[in-house]
């Protein structure tokens, strides 16, 4: 996360250096992207970037906590919604930036995702606190009142939206497919995939 040092920068040179990171880890992986340039495209000096961030993860972090926050804002007049509902939120929020400025690095994101690494999945309520998870999802209707089974079906259920959002903006599905297929996993997920006897 940053430092006090960025958090004291003007709004302006804080954008400044926020979107020569955006456009550098659009531009390439998280691998390949480079401290230099977004060092150079803020107008400051490589060793400057360390007064504001420890490292690329850092910087690469916080651009993420940006969306996850802004996610979480948006839910803030909602109603307290099941786990499931707030999935087909996440999804269908994710999905409108297709089109949008932040199109491409939301994109290079979900390609830097590895689904079988769970500490990959950056862009996800995982890295929000519990009591913050608690505000917004109602887990009365579940039927384990375990906080590792929360993490194991937030973990399916970002790992499937993730999957089908890379889908979507490389453009191999539509949005509908993808909001349908959504909708039949939740929904198998929320019901058990065998039949009742």
């Amino acid at each position: 996360m940053p430092t006090k040092k960025f958090l004291d920068l003007s709004e302006d040179k804080k954008k400044a250096f926020i979107d020569a990171a955006i456009m550098e880890f659009e531009r390439q992986s998280f691998n390949e992207a480079s401290i230099f340039n977004i060092a150079h495209n803020a107008g400051v000096s490589r060793t400057g970037v360390y007064y504001y961030f420890t490292n690329k993860q850092d910087i690469y972090e916080y651009l993420l906590s940006l969306i996850r926050d802004d996610f979480v804002k948006s839910l803030e007049q909602a109603d307290k919604m099941d786990i499931f509902d707030l999935f087909m939120k996440y999804f269908e929020y994710m999905a409108a930036y297709k089109g949008k400025r932040e199109e491409k690095f939301i994109r290079q994101s979900y390609n830097n995702i590895k689904l079988v690494e769970v500490n990959t999945l950056d862009i996800s309520i995982q890295k929000l606190d519990m009591d913050k998870v608690e505000e917004i999802i109602d887990l009365s209707n579940l039927k384990y009142d375990n906080s590792e089974i929360l993490k194991v079906i937030s973990l399916m259920g970002f790992s499937f939206v993730s999957k089908l959002l890379i889908e979507y903006f490389s453009n191999k599905i539509t949005y509908d497919v993808a909001k349908e297929r959504c909708e039949l996993f939740f929904e198998c997920l929320k019901n058990g995939f065998t039949r009742q006897k």
